[in-house]
């Protein structure tokens, strides 16, 4: 379902729902304008190593499009599966359609942040993005303001190593989350990232590990079966606690290894049961 967008540019722009599982590889950028692109129960969207995904605009409110009943709205909606897994020799790269760097000239030369409105996924969505780069997205609320979030969303699993998310490096300093994923009875994996901003997860089973971290902070807010969290870095926590750690299996052993540095709260707060003797 969907309609064709026209532009004067080299891309392939598309929007609406894809209906079938299937690879995207082809060499032009794939472009969402104005629109969102969904990815329904039960249909993986694959995006080759080295692909260029580009977006422009505002994704649309409420189901189908975007979690039902969200205040959010998306450029990237998945349902299903979004298998985005580069290499470091063939990142993938989500982007402006604005941004003339990577491509090839499709815009203006000149990306901001929330050009695109980022990547959401509903609760029984999967995310598998590794080797990415994720920037000049932002999700803006049914109040005509603009959050940070760029993957966001109530996903079953998401997975989510070694990729760069920033909304805008150039200007880096937002109240709220870049990266946003929860369920109670979700398992995230984030390790490995590079994140302008602050990473929030919640789920039955999260490891946030080696992540570096700029203008942000770390927060689980609930992890009822396992909790890892390791060797991450945080630079200047501005709006938050530079940890933050929630739940009903704190052992601290699997917390080891966090620094903190430059100005804001650099401190890691606990709440929950310690299922260990520790020091």
């Amino acid at each position: 379902e969907g309609r064709i967008v026209y532009i004067e540019t080299a891309v392939i722009a598309l929007e609406g729902t894809v209906i079938a599982s299937a690879e995207w590889q082809n060499p032009l950028p794939l472009a969402v304008i104005n629109g969102t692109l969904d990815v329904p129960a039960g249909v993986t969207l694959t995006i080759a190593p080295g692909t260029v995904v580009k977006a422009m605009g505002p994704g649309r409110f409420g189901g189908p499009y975007c979690p039902s009943g969200s205040l959010q709205v998306c450029s990237i909606e998945v349902e299903g599966t979004l298998d985005a897994v580069g290499t470091s020799a063939q990142p993938i790269t989500f982007t402006s359609i604005n941004d003339n760097s990577i491509g090839g000239s499709t815009g203006s030369g000149s990306p901001v942040t929330g050009d695109w409105t980022g990547i959401s996924a509903t609760s029984a969505g999967v995310l598998d993005i590794e080797h990415s780069t994720v920037e000049y997205a932002s999700s803006q609320t049914y109040y005509g303001g603009q959050d940070s979030e760029v993957i966001f969303g109530d996903v079953s699993q998401a997975t989510l190593l070694h990729d760069n998310i920033a909304p805008d490096a150039a200007n880096p300093n937002y109240a709220g989350p870049v990266v946003d994923l929860y369920d109670a009875s979700a398992t995230i994996d984030i390790s490995g990232c590079q994140v302008a901003g602050m990473i929030l997860a919640s789920g039955t089973s999260v490891t946030v590990s080696n992540n570096t971290v700029t203008d942000g902070g770390i927060g689980v807010g609930y992890a009822s079966n396992a909790l890892v969290a390791t060797g991450n870095a945080v630079t200047t926590a501005l709006n938050a606690n530079s940890f933050n750690f929630q739940s009903s299996n704190l052992d601290l052993s699997q917390l080891a290894g966090n620094t903190a540095t430059g100005p804001g709260h650099n401190l890691i707060a606990l709440e929950g049961t310690l299922i260990a003797s520790a020091e």
